[in-house]
Formats: structure tokens, C-alpha cells, sequence
């Protein structure tokens, strides 16, 4: 198992040059990631910011576990010592997914391709968990920050002169072409923490497969903590589901090909498909676009979102009573198909512009998907 206390020289510079917020890990092959380090936190320290004084933190479903730390901290229910994420998103060497900087990020494999590329490195391994995303997300937003990324072939849909290096060495804006770029060669607000020992491009560039949590026709199954080990067969129901404004009661009937019929809503039941349940097929989908639309979720009324949702990145804080600051509302559009089975791509790609960012959620997957704007990146937890 790679140990963070053995030194090499890779190691010590890039230690040294982050004070050591960042390390090297090396896999079974000897190959090296570089990996951001984060140390527990609670979950005061993370959702408090949301309700605006202790009466309302009281009422809060955050209170009665505001000492535990995140459940990315929490390995089958014993705490680890530290989460390193993989500061790049995944390059591939020899089947291994390696976090490396200035490379062209693996893109073009399944779930369970991306699973394995991560699993391949050794015990403690895995691919970036939606436990991890979640405590991402809830930590930029902690610090009232959200990095920009490659969001329009090359550069920022919202500050254009900030660009990065394209694989295809194109002009950064132009549409033709392939506007996927290296790792970690766009400007430090590009990183999760806006400096260079952040975690990069996080949002835009490609979507990341997460692991943890899947739609099963609409029901949302999670893993109880980031029990990496844990089979896909032991994520529990969390009695929500993911219901629509618009579709039929049996998926059919919605008119013919994909597109946009109807808004997620979080709920206990299921009332209007989207598509016919049990079928992966890419039919009709209910999505909330632009920087607004995974917060602008709403739930059925007088249900109880539970509140591992929010920590998992799957619901906003506003449907278990929060609000977000003005300069802390997280940005991200969602689409769900609530029918087959789907796997969780986040943080969206280098060409839809506003409906990227840390709250950009998409279920419309099935596993066997493959695209060149999806990617993967690397997790370890030091237990």
C-alpha cells in the first residue's frame, strides 16, 4: 500500500513546493499520482455557514450529527486519517488511472472501465467517490469560492482570457476541433481552492464518472459512507427517488427520441417516468439547465430530503431548510433519467458553457456509456 511517509525526491519537491498539501502516491506498477491531502472535518464546520443563527441550526436535519465528521471521512464506519483526491483528472498508463499534470485526461471509458483503471492501482484505490464530490463541493462553497474551468473550447464561458493548453493546439474559442485540455494548465482559478496546490479542473474540461451512488428506474441506492471496498450490491435505498413534472405513469407515451419534458423533483415516490423503467435506452430526460438549475431543485411537498443527499452532492441545501449566500450559490444545471439504470458524471464539459460548475449533476448516463468528453479521476483513502 503506498505510504505517505516514504520519501523520494518527486515526493519531497512536490511536498515542499505545497507545504505539503500535496504528495505522490505510487501504484502496484510503480506509476505516481499526484494527490491533494484533506484532513476530517465535521459537519458544523461544512453546513453550518447555510442557516442564519442557532435556531435555525437547531431545527436543521445537519444538528444532530454536527460532530460527525463527513461521511467521506468514514470507512465503513471506522474514520480514516486522511482522503487524497487526485489533483489531475485521470491519465491512463498501463490500465492504471494516473492523477498527472500537463497530459490529455483519459476520456472514452465505461464505468465500469474507469472503476477498474482506479482499482487496478492497489488496496486503498478507487475511483472519486460521490462522498468525495459532495465534500468538494461543500468546502469550496465553505470558503465562498467556486473555481471557473475550461467551459468554452479552451477557456472560460465567464472570463475568456482565462484559457488552457488544447490537446488538439487549437486557438482557445474555437469551436472546431477537439476543445479538451491538458491537466492543470489552466490559471490557479481553475482549482478547487484557487491556488496551484488545489484540486484542477474540477469544473468544465470533461465530466468525471463518480462512484457510490446509481439511479435503479429512479430509486437513488448510496453507498452508507465511503466505503470504497463495499459491492455495488451493498449501496442501500435511500427511499428518495427522483420523480419529474412531466411524463407518464409506465414511460410511455412521452413522444419520440431524447430531450428535456419535465424538472426533477426529489420525492418517496415515483408518479411520472420520464422513459419505461428497466430500459437504458436515451429518451426523455427532466433537467433544470443553466447556473441555477441544480439549485433551483425542488422536492414534493411535505417530504423529508434526507440529508446524506446533501452531503453526497445529489440535493441542495435549500431542500433541507439552508439557503445559500449570494456569493456561495452553487452553480450547476441536473439532468435525470428516472428509468434503467444510470451512473453520476459531474462538474460538465468543455463545451456547454453555464450549465457547468460544482453543483452540475448527470444521471442520464447508463454504464456502458462512452464518450469523449467524459473522463475519470483517482481517490485514495489513508485509513
Amino acid at each position: 500500500m503506498p505510504s505517505i511517509l516514504v520519501k523520494d525526491s518527486l515526493r519531497m519537491s512536490v511536498e515542499g513546493a505545497s507545504g505539503g498539501k500535496v504528495t505522490v502516491l505510487y501504484d502496484d506498477q510503480g506509476n505516481p499520482s499526484y494527490m491533494r491531502r484533506f484532513a476530517p472535518m465535521t459537519n458544523r464546520d461544512l453546513y453550518r455557514q447555510y442557516y442564519e443563527d442557532d435556531e435555525a441550526w437547531t431545527a436543521s436535519p445537519f444538528k444532530a450529527i454536527e460532530n460527525e465528521v463527513h461521511p467521506a471521512f468514514m470507512k465503513g464506519g471506522t474514520q480514516v486519517r486522511e482522503l487524497l483526491i487526485g489533483q489531475y483528472a485521470a491519465y491512463d498508463l498501463n490500465s492504471r488511472a494516473c492523477s498527472l499534470p500537463g497530459v490529455d485526461p483519459r476520456v472514452s471509458l465505461n464505468y465500469d472501465s474507469s472503476l477498474a483503471r482506479c482499482k487496478n492501482k492497489g488496496t486503498g484505490w478507487t475511483l472519486n467517490t460521490t462522498w468525495n464530490w459532495g465534500f468538494i463541493q461543500a468546502l469550496c462553497l465553505r470558503m465562498k469560492y467556486q473555481p471557473r474551468g475550461n467551459t468554452n473550447f479552451g477557456r472560460s464561458h465567464e472570463l475568456t482570457w482565462e484559457t488552457a493548453l488544447r490537446i488538439d493546439g487549437g486557438i482557445a474559442g474555437d469551436t472546431a476541433g477537439t476543445g479538451r485540455t491538458k491537466t492543470g494548465t489552466g490559471p490557479i482559478s481553475w482549482s478547487h481552492d484557487g491556488t496551484e496546490s488545489g484540486v484542477h479542473d474540477l469544473v468544465g474540461n470533461v465530466w468525471e464518472w463518480l462512484t457510490g451512488m446509481k439511479l435503479d428506474d429512479g430509486k437513488i441506492l448510496l453507498a452508507p459512507d465511503n466505503n470504497i471496498d463495499l459491492a455495488e450490491s451493498g449501496w442501500l435505498d435511500t427511499g428518495a427517488r427522483f420523480n419529474s413534472t412531466v411524463g407518464t405513469t409506465d414511460g410511455t407515451g412521452n413522444g419520440e427520441g431524447a430531450g428535456d419534458i419535465g424538472d426533477p423533483v426529489l420525492s418517496n415516490e415515483i408518479t411520472k417516468y420520464t422513459g419505461v423503467p428497466g430500459s437504458n435506452t436515451y429518451d426523455k430526460e427532466a433537467a433544470i439547465g443553466g447556473e441555477t438549475g441544480f439549485r433551483s431543485m425542488t422536492k414534493k411537498s411535505g417530504y423529508s430530503v434526507p440529508v446524506a443527499l446533501v452531503q453526497a452532492g445529489l440535493a441542495p441545501v435549500t431542500l433541507v431548510g439552508g439557503s445559500y449566500e449570494t456569493n456561495a450559490a452553487l452553480k450547476g444545471a441536473i439532468w435525470v433519467r428516472n428509468y434503467g439504470e444510470r451512473l453520476p458524471i459531474v462538474g460538465g464539459n468543455w463545451f456547454i458553457g453555464a450549465h457547468t460548475g460544482l453543483g452540475a449533476l448527470n444521471l442520464d448516463y447508463p454504464r456502458s456509456a462512452v464518450n469523449n468528453h467524459i473522463g475519470l479521476r483517482p481517490a485514495f483513502l489513508l485509513v
